[in-house]
């Protein structure tokens, strides 16, 4: 293609948002989903054993060829024990994987896949659990007519 075909001032979806929306069912309040600094989690989680995700766009590439976007999106599954975190994260994973062809806030979601596996990280307060993945997704912007 020339770059002639590349749309004017195309909105990107935010990638974040994107798979923010894709994991919200997996926590019982909008509020459990974000990006924060681990002291905000123990603030807002305290002792309650209730999942928290957060979701860090990491970089990626966009496609000029074929106008996909494919962005590496960090999801992280918080608990206050093993079992939140890793069930949270088991259950995260399969709704990433599956949402291929699915239609979130503004994007076409092409294809979804896990690249690095669970990963745990060693956290600096031995209560709180965390699992992590990233993923790459493929995506591209709905267009409105």
């Amino acid at each position: 293609h020339m770059s002639g075909d590349y749309p004017d001032n195309v909105e990107w979806p935010d990638a974040e948002k994107v798979v923010g929306a894709l994991v919200l069912p997996h926590v019982e309040d909008e509020a459990d989903i974000g990006n924060f600094l681990i002291v905000d989690y123990d603030e807002q989680i305290a002792n309650h054993d209730r999942p928290f995700i957060t979701v860090r766009e990491r970089g990626g590439s966009i496609d000029q060829d074929d106008f996909t976007s494919y962005p590496n999106i960090e999801v992280s599954c918080w608990g206050k024990s093993r079992t939140v975190a890793r069930s949270t994260a088991n259950r995260v994973l399969s709704t990433v994987l599956q949402s291929g062809g699915s239609e979130v806030i503004g994007a076409l979601i092409d294809s979804a896949e896990d690249v690095t596996g669970a990963e745990e990280p060693v956290l600096e307060n031995p209560d709180d659990r965390c699992i992590t993945r990233m993923f790459r997704l493929g995506f591209r912007p709905i267009y409105q007519d």
